[in-house]
């Protein structure tokens, strides 16, 4: 009997001995693989800048006290002794710690084993997966569930420590192994809320400090919905009772001060009863020296009198100093010195400006806000506050920058930043179109899908709708500002024109309202818009012209526009090179066509009269055009005769499926040195347009037709000549309408050949190089040289003949150099 007991009892023993060692294992976690996985990712991959770490934890935190907020409103209790709901973080150096403390609603221990300990509250499967395969890890964004992982970005060990209302205080640590624990807390109660301490990395140490904490939270969570806290030092001057020793050196100076004053009273009085002395000897003088001595007497005694009020004098101010000095002694002796003191220090704002209605908010908070958001100090030209409501609803304020800063060509600037729940997630993405991308502000959403990569979200539907409603929002703050007058408009245009233009060219939705922001400079006005062009126009005018180029005074020379000018109608000027692209698009306004005048397409208004005589001329023409087509086939695709042209005889336009003049040399400046691309831009043909009625082409006409009357023989002489002249023509021509030439070199020779004749100049008179580098002739000797002289003279009775013969024999030696001469 006894023996089974002793069983039984051996046996409920060991079973509470494995129930003690299976309570005791169970403080013990392991990780799921899955949070494993998770944990390599984020430390290696997920994010690009360590600094992420803060702004995650802060928004966790921000969660919590939402829904401790949430459940006070139907259990005011709920909040208990703790109503502040704020987020508060400290520091330690020397250990290299953060603290995160938040007043929120707190976890339980299964809480802590849940969410701390699986993905249930993370994610998926699926979602480290697209984070395994994609391409670039560090291209997720907001992972506010995985976001407390992100901790071990910077931190070695990771201390959690929460008190729940329905729960004891307990605290979890983990050193990102394959397991974590979870214990009892014993040390001071939190009352409420969730502790995170951090155990920073060597190459992390940096983060403990105020400083940068500072900037962290401004920079990512400067709008989270409530206060953030951070323990910060500073060095303040104060006053402080002075020691024991320099209160005794002060009092040993004072006695100084005493003994020494003593001394000057005591020999004060000596030199007084000496004077009494002195005076009582001179009484027993002779009588003879009584009026020397009375004399010396008063003089003494002004002396006395004057001494002795010095020395009262002297007593009084000595007293008062005395006074002074006693009430001194009475206040405790202090000095002043530089300390440090510990202070929680706001950081964040009280209220972010979007989430108000724009009546409630200030110019000054709007700018502060800009200023805050961009780093410039100038004010901005205009904003737009509005609220975006729909499938995807949003908050977003939009600025106009005084002025930008990054170059038109380069990557544009990202100025926009994306917000969740007021929690700064990217400023890297594209949310308003390349048109806009000046443009400054924010976006904050609570809709935004968060566990997708940035490529996802970057092409997604949602992104499209933001970046719809921001750009009709944008259009209308550009018409406000019109709305304002021409001269606040110039502000904005002056600095912002060719991104206007670029949303003409590529948003054809907008085209037709963008259209009545342009302004060109013109041959009426320095600067006007097309509405205001088209008010000026004849109601008979059917296009609107325009000429692109270099500068205006060029272009206000150009033939092209003579024959407007000459009539009375207005041209635009086009001086951007990005004119050039906006001239394609802007093909239409308010019914009318825009067209170049550099175009074989525009038509000016025409008279009965001046139909009729085109129609006749064109026919008189008909040969001499045939003839030119003929002559320039590799050049020119047709000859057309015009009545654009007053002091020009001809002009070289683009032809029907070709470019302009100013689109030509940016596509030959944009090949990027491709010699066969320029080549094929050269060989582009088209169109001569000719002025009947110039006297160089009417004369050029008759030269045409004496050419065909001539016989074969003398015709293909004469046809070199004229031949010269009509290529001499178009080259001109090609020049002055803007063009290159294929062969400035051929040009040129023509072009000298034609002012050597207009000169009269004579062609023998040229000299070669090589004439002036021959070696000269050398010199004869003296014995030769006498013997020529007697020769000479015996010649003397020589007959004439003789003398001819020599004579033409010059002659023909002269013949002979200037032979040289031409060769």
């Amino acid at each position: 009997m006894r023996s089974s007991r002793a069983a039984l009892f051996l046996v409920v023993a060991l079973a509470l001995c494995a129930s003690v060692q299976q309570v005791s294992a169970a403080e013990k976690y392991e990780y799921q693989a899955e949070v494993t996985r998770l944990l390599d990712i984020i430390i290696n991959s997920l994010y690009s800048s360590k600094e992420i770490f803060l702004r995650e934890l802060i928004s966790n935190a921000s969660d919590a006290l939402d829904k401790i907020r949430f459940l006070s409103v139907k259990n005011p209790s709920a909040l208990g002794d703790k109503k502040d709901l704020d987020i508060r973080i400290s520091f330690d150096k020397e250990a290299k710690t953060i603290t995160i403390t938040d007043s929120g609603v707190g976890m339980t221990k299964k809480d802590l084993v849940d969410n701390l300990g699986t993905i249930a509250r993370s994610g998926t499967k699926k979602f480290l997966e697209s984070l395994e395969n994609a391409k670039e890890g560090s291209s997720q964004i907001g992972q506010f569930g995985v976001g407390f992982y992100s901790a071990f970005l910077v931190a070695d060990k990771v201390e959690v420590r929460t008190k729940h209302n329905d729960d004891g205080q307990y605290v979890w640590r983990s050193a990102a192994g394959n397991s974590f624990e979870v214990d009892e807390d014993k040390g001071p109660s939190l009352g409420r809320g969730t502790s995170i301490t951090l155990h920073l990395k060597d190459d992390a140490a940096e983060y403990a400090d105020a400083r940068k904490i500072t900037d962290l939270v401004k920079k990512h969570s400067n709008f989270v919905s409530f206060p953030v806290y951070v323990y910060t030092d500073k060095e303040v001057s104060k006053e402080v009772p002075a020691d024991d020793e320099v209160a005794k050196k002060d009092d040993e100076e004072k006695k100084d001060e005493s003994a020494k004053k003593d001394d000057e009273e005591k020999k004060d009085e000596s030199v007084a009863d000496s004077e009494k002395k002195a005076e009582a000897d001179s009484s027993k003088d002779n009588s003879k020296d009584e009026v020397k001595a009375e004399g010396e007497k008063k003089e003494t005694d002004e002396k006395k009198k004057s001494a002795f009020t010095d020395v009262t004098d002297e007593d009084e101010d000595d007293d008062d100093d005395s006074v002074k000095d006693d009430s001194a002694e009475k206040k405790p002796k202090t000095k002043h010195v530089t300390v440090t003191e510990w202070n929680w220090e706001k950081v964040t704002e009280d209220e972010v400006l979007w989430s108000k209605s724009p009546n409630d908010v200030t110019k000054e908070e709007y700018t502060a806000l800009y200023k805050h958001l961009t780093g410039n100090y100038d004010d901005p030209i205009m904003h737009k506050h509005f609220r975006a409501e729909g499938a995807l609803s949003f908050k977003s304020i939009l600025y106009v920058p005084a002025f930008h800063m990054a170059d038109f060509s380069a990557e544009p600037q990202k100025l926009m930043k994306l917000f969740v729940r007021k929690v700064l997630i990217s400023d890297n993405f594209d949310l308003l179109p390349q048109w806009l991308s000046f443009l400054a502000g924010l976006v904050d959403s609570d809709d935004l899908p968060l566990n997708v990569s940035r490529e996802l979200l970057q092409h997604s539907k949602i992104l499209e709708v933001i970046k719809k409603k921001l750009t009709a929002k944008a259009v209308d703050m550009f018409e406000e500002i019109v709305e304002k007058g021409e001269e606040e408009y110039k502000k904005f245009y002056d600095n912002y024109a060719k991104y206007v233009k670029l949303g003409v060219i590529q948003d054809d939705k907008y085209r037709a309202r963008l259209s009545k922001l342009l302004r060109f400079p013109s041959t009426a006005k320095s600067n006007t818009s097309l509405a205001d062009y088209l008010e000026r126009a004849p109601k008979e005018q059917e296009q609107i012209y325009y000429l692109a180029g270099d500068n205006v005074a060029e272009m206000e020379k150009s033939p092209l526009i003579e024959q407007l000018r000459e009539r009375g109608l207005e041209v635009l000027f086009f001086t951007d090179p990005i004119d050039v692209y906006l001239g394609q698009h802007l093909t239409e306004f308010e019914g009318k066509k825009v067209v170049s005048v550099t175009s074989a397409d525009m038509k000016l208004p025409k008279s009965k009269k001046v139909k009729k005589e085109m129609k006749k001329m064109r026919k008189e023409l008909s040969d001499l055009r045939s003839y030119m087509e003929d002559l320039l086939k590799e050049e020119i695709e047709k000859v057309q005769v015009t009545d654009r042209l007053v002091g020009t005889p001809v002009a070289v336009v683009a032809g029907k499926f070709g470019v302009s003049a100013g689109m030509e040399k940016i596509l030959k400046a944009q090949a990027l040195g491709d010699s066969q691309y320029a080549n094929t831009m050269n060989k582009m043909k088209k169109t001569l347009q000719i002025n009947p009625v110039h006297y160089i082409v009417r004369h050029i006409k008759d030269e045409h037709e004496k050419l065909m009357a001539m016989k074969d023989a003398e015709r293909e002489e004469a046809s070199k000549a004229f031949n010269r002249s009509i290529n001499a023509l178009y080259m001109t021509a090609r020049v002055a309408s803007g063009y290159d030439l294929n062969e400035p070199v051929t040009y040129a020779n023509v072009m000298f050949d034609i002012i050597g004749k207009a000169v009269d100049a004579d062609p023998s008179k040229s000299l070669t190089w090589t004439e002036i580098d021959a070696p000269a002739e050398e010199p004869k000797s003296e014995d030769a040289n006498e013997s020529e002289k007697t020769g000479a003279s015996e010649g003397e009775d020589a007959s004439d003949s003789e003398k001819t013969g020599a004579s033409e024999g010059e002659d023909a030696s002269d013949s002979e150099k200037t032979g040289a001469s031409e060769g």
